[in-house]
């Protein structure tokens, strides 16, 4: 209880008070007491007025509205992949409303933007999504290999399976190999790294 409240009390005590009006006092005090933690545990999660920012990123109507809500019980979106969440692997997805995983396989990053993984700038996107490293002309330190699609990738080995293509996706399909490209220059399957 803070003291000038205390003092309140004390004074209002000991003068002749109505018992209506202590009654009034002592259950204005012991309604404040018991709301304190409910209150202090919306508020404190200082995150609401974070929380609040983030829901209005959902359109307006019931889902901006529930997100809201629930923020200010602790719960929901926010507390699932918004500002307030202790899970570092969910990430809130803007064009369908929902949390989805962020976690990524090596050489992909999150795209928030598509709402799923994608190459990382450093490697070249594949078409049948596995991401290459990229080689140059001078390149010494991989077999380099331009696909029927025009990227200059890594190469290690052929597929032996399915070795006559027209195009990086005859390997993908044929071969079933997300790793595997068309070389434009020798027309088979290679795998790249």
């Amino acid at each position: 209880m803070q003291a000038d409240r205390f003092d309140q009390l004390t004074k209002t005590l000991g003068t002749g008070s109505s018992r209506r009006a202590l009654l009034r006092g002592l259950g204005s005090g012991l309604t404040g007491a018991l709301l304190a933690p409910f209150v202090s545990r919306r508020v404190g999660a200082a995150q609401l007025g974070d929380c609040a920012a983030f829901c209005l990123q959902l359109p307006a109507g019931q889902a901006r509205g529930q997100c809201i809500s629930d923020a200010a019980r602790g719960r929901g979106l926010c507390y699932q992949c918004g500002p307030a969440t202790t899970t570092p692997f969910l990430s809130f997805c803007q064009s369908t409303g929902t949390c989805v995983s962020n976690f990524c396989n090596v050489r992909k990053v999150f795209d928030p933007g598509t709402c799923g993984c994608v190459c990382a700038p450093e490697f070249v996107p594949l078409p049948g999504g596995f991401c290459a490293i990229p080689c140059t002309t001078s390149s010494s330190t991989c077999d380099c290999v331009t696909t029927t699609e025009g990227q200059r990738v890594c190469a290690d080995g052929y597929l032996v399976v399915c070795t006559i293509c027209a195009a990086s996706m005859d390997c993908v399909q044929g071969c079933s190999a997300s790793n595997a490209i068309c070389s434009s220059s020798e027309g088979v399957c290679r795998v790249v790294i």
